[in-house]
């Protein structure tokens, strides 16, 4: 499971993970703390591990980001998505985190 938030959602997903399951963690955009149970990570064999990119070297970014971008111009690539003028950046921010749960595009 990827976790790009931590926190509290971080511990309910621990809660639920499979077997021998696998959290890793992006980022910390919940909190920067979790309280992780020993009893649920050794009863379920569960594995919590983290990433950054900044372990990357210059190359593997250069190369990561090329190969994204063959994606999204071979049309590989979607996001469920919104835009919005610009003028209109106050509503849709204040549906942050409301269904439907778009990305939003601000166009000018």
């Amino acid at each position: 499971m990827l976790d790009p938030v931590w926190g509290r959602p971080a511990e309910a997903a621990l809660q639920v993970l499979s077997p021998r399951g696998r959290l890793v963690n992006l980022g910390s955009a919940a909190g920067a703390g979790a309280s992780v149970h020993s009893a649920a990570l050794r009863g379920g064999e569960l594995s919590v591990l983290g990433y950054t990119n900044n372990a990357l070297t210059n190359e593997q970014k250069a190369t990561a980001l090329k190969e994204i971008f063959a994606h999204a111009a071979a049309g590989r690539l979607t996001a469920d998505r919104e835009t919005i003028p610009l003028e209109h950046a106050a509503g849709a921010w204040s549906r942050c985190g409301q269904a439907p749960h778009r990305r939003a595009v601000l166009i000018p």
